[in-house]
């Protein structure tokens, strides 16, 4: 499993020199109540809306989202590097 304490380099200034993996695009059809979306984010993105909007909803969907690419970075991580 990554930690956050993986992403932190001692000999690097204390920061990591490889990308941490960023979720910049969502786009949804027919999950829950959303019909349809294609939202650009940011590293800070503010969702508003008046109640039943499906603000939860796309929440959900990007935390799903999130934890999948999380589990396919860490399967690639176990794979055996084919570099000789």
């Amino acid at each position: 499993m990554i930690t956050a304490a993986d992403l932190i380099d001692e000999h690097a200034g204390g920061v990591m020199e490889r990308p941490v993996p960023f979720i910049s695009r969502v786009r949804l059809e027919n999950y829950k109540s959303i019909e349809s979306c294609d939202v650009w984010l940011s590293p800070l993105t503010v969702l508003v809306g008046p109640n039943g909007s499906g603000k939860s909803n796309f929440l959900d969907a990007l935390s799903f989202t999130a934890a999948f690419e999380l589990v396919l970075i860490q399967i690639l991580w176990m794979l055996p590097s084919t570099a000789s």
